[in-house]
């Protein structure tokens, strides 16, 4: 039996070394090769089939995407209540019909305004101008919409009040002027007067406006077209892009002298008007701090005091007059800090709740303050004030 199992070994063992001396190198290349062709292959059709399910795949969501981006649009549309006319005009602005291209100058105000730049160079008509101020004003690119960027003169609303000045000299003319009107063109303002009768202003080229709200005040200079004289007299302006916005807090602190009186205000107080806050701080219903403001700007000013400083802290609000700026209707500040030095307190407030006549006026008082400190004749007491006390 062993025997049997020997000889079939040695066969097994005979017939194998015969069988690869029969195969050849080239020939085992062959396989292999054939082999690795396959195996690629099979890769490669897995990787076409994969990459296909992935495109089908972002085609879906891509096509989900622009059906919602464009549902958005469409109620978009519809929230603005925009007529077929309006709607058409929007497409001929933005020089397409796609509604990506129009959902795109419907979200910026700046994309909004160059294709209008654009429209007007090429294809506007004359009766075409009223309505794209109308369908600015209704995409809520208008002055009131603190959200959005003013960026043009266009954008003002009937009876937006401004501050406006010219320079005379060395001296400011400043008045305060709503809106009379509004084109696409031009816009209007009430000229300022002297004894019931308008100024004229022909000679000047340009007038300097600065508009404030919510968000910050803006200032731009508007070129002067024509004045109109009559039963209602306009100034007559262009329209300017040159829009800037600018800092309460970079104008000049001038220095003062001014003896005046701060009266504290509760939460309670806040939402009184003026005359009943002028009726209880008569009555002696507020706390009340005496002082001189040693420096005013058009944002704050600073208030001296050598008497305790009692119940007055950081963030209270405070309501006082200015002489010259209040009498009846006092302004209100926010303390917001208090500093202390060899028993007198330091306190600075910021203005808030100005209306723009008691803009206007405090900023009148701070060009007439500025010019008395700049004077040769203040500086030549001043000299003589160091003089004797030297």
């Amino acid at each position: 039996m062993e025997t049997e199992q020997h000889s079939a070994a040695e066969i097994l063992k005979v017939l194998k070394i015969d069988y690869f001396k029969q195969v050849s190198l080239a020939e085992e290349i062959v396989v292999y090769s054939i082999f690795f062709i396959l195996v690629a292959f099979a890769i490669m059709h897995l990787r076409n089939y994969l990459q296909k399910e992935k495109d089908k795949k972002t085609s879906l969501l891509k096509n989900d995407y622009q059906e919602k981006e464009k549902l958005a649009f469409q109620t978009l549309v519809a929230n603005l209540e925009l007529t077929p006319h309006e709607y058409h005009l929007l497409k001929k602005i933005s020089g397409s019909s796609t509604f990506r291209d129009n959902y795109a100058i419907i979200e910026s105000i700046r994309k909004f305004e160059a294709h209008v730049s654009h429209f007007k160079q090429t294809e506007a008509l004359a009766k075409e101008l009223p309505q794209v101020l109308n369908l600015r004003h209704k995409l809520g690119f208008h002055y009131n919409n603190s959200k959005v960027p003013f960026v043009c003169t266009q954008m003002l609303m009937m009876k937006t009040t401004l501050e406006c000045s010219v320079q005379v000299g060395h001296k400011q003319i400043l008045f305060i002027s709503p809106v009379a009107n509004i084109s696409e063109q031009y816009f209007y303002l009430k000229p300022p007067t002297s004894k019931r009768r308008p100024v004229s202003l022909e000679q000047f080229p340009s007038i300097l406006c600065k508009a404030r709200r919510k968000d910050g005040t803006y200032e731009f200079k508007a070129p002067l077209v024509k004045q109109v004289y009559g039963e209602n007299p306009l100034l007559v302006l262009s329209h300017t892009s040159d829009v800037k916005k600018i800092i309460e807090r970079e104008y000049e602190r001038i220095p003062v002298k001014l003896p005046t009186r701060l009266y504290q205000l509760s939460d309670r107080h806040l939402h009184l008007n003026r005359r009943e806050l002028h009726q209880l701080k008569e009555d002696r219903q507020f706390p009340s701090l005496g002082g001189i403001i040693t420096n005013i700007s058009q944002g704050g000013m600073h208030f001296i005091t050598s008497s305790p400083q009692g119940t007055f802290w950081e963030q209270d609000i405070v309501m006082f007059e200015i002489p010259g700026i209040s009498a009846r209707d006092e302004l209100q500040a926010q303390i917001l800090s208090i500093t202390s030095e060899q028993g007198r307190h330091r306190l600075h407030l910021q203005f808030f709740h100005l209306t723009d006549l008691e803009h206007l006026k405090l900023h009148k008082l701070i060009l007439r303050l500025k010019e008395i400190a700049d004077s040769p004749v203040h500086e030549k007491a001043d000299s003589s004030t160091n003089q004797v006390e030297a």
